[in-house]
């Protein structure tokens, strides 16, 4: 697929959309075939110059399998508040749980032609036994455990393209809210090693990963907080999310005496 300044008859000395960068030109353009690292660099000149591209500085961006994919900004109703619910559930978790930690709407990279941003990430920390790892500058870098996506107008790429590359990369856990449907969807990597829809069991969503991180579906998408959070099953007597805090400050204690 050519980008916006291609044509079919252009010379072969011509510069590809992916060299071309002039003042006028459209830095991203929905359906355009794009390297990461392209996307990246592109990435930096939108974020010092907005009014460069002001279709794309309102949008969030993203490279999905050598594609750029842009969506409008984030709309309250659909997106905001519902995201700030779910904000809410996994910050409350990361508290009751040392050696998780979450993040809202962080780049990861999946592999070289992909560059996603989730709404809402979770992960266990290298130094407790995560996938994730510290590169030399100390920074986090690799596929968290936990992916969140609240889909307003991608529903369906969210939930068939994204979720593949999303299993395809080792996330162990992928969740979907649909905001305008009011239906969350939940998937957790079987024994095969694919992704596996998570049953509604008495309204709830659990994770499998995450001892006591529990999803009640009602509460969230009905924007009721206080009974979204106290779903959680991480206070004293809940034995199975005890029991992974104890396994995580195990391996964090390993990891300091190695090191």
């Amino acid at each position: 697929m050519t980008g916006p300044t291609a044509t079919a008859a252009a010379p072969a000395s011509q510069p590809s959309p992916q060299e071309e960068a002039d003042p006028g030109d459209r830095l991203f353009v929905e359906g355009q075939s794009m390297t990461g690292e392209e996307f990246e660099r592109r990435g930096r000149l939108l974020e010092q110059d907005p009014d460069r591209d002001p279709d794309a500085a309102r949008c969030r961006i993203e490279l999905l399998e050598g594609i750029v994919c842009m969506s409008p900004g984030p709309d309250l109703d659909y997106h905001g508040v519902p995201s700030s619910t779910l904000s809410l559930i996994v910050g409350q978790y990361r508290i009751a749980t040392p050696g998780v930690v979450s993040s809202g709407e962080a780049e990861i990279e999946i592999d070289p032609e992909t560059r996603l941003t989730p709404d809402h990430l979770l992960f266990i920390t290298p130094e407790c036994g995560g996938q994730m790892r510290r590169d030399a500058d100390g920074r986090t870098r690799g596929i968290p455990e936990l992916c969140i996506e609240v889909a307003n107008t991608s529903v369906l790429r969210d939930v068939t393209q994204k979720r593949d590359v999303y299993e395809r990369a080792g996330v162990q856990e992928y969740l979907v809210y649909a905001t305008r449907e009011r239906q969350m969807l939940l998937w957790h990597r079987g024994e095969s090693g694919r992704f596996e829809s998570v049953r509604l069991i008495n309204g709830q969503l659990a994770s499998a990963v995450f001892p006591g991180l529990v999803f009640d579906v009602e509460s969230i998408v009905h924007g009721e907080d206080a009974d979204a959070v106290a779903a959680l099953k991480t206070g004293p007597d809940d034995r199975a999310h005890r029991a992974f805090v104890e396994q995580l400050a195990t391996a964090g204690e390993a990891d300091g005496k190695s090191n």
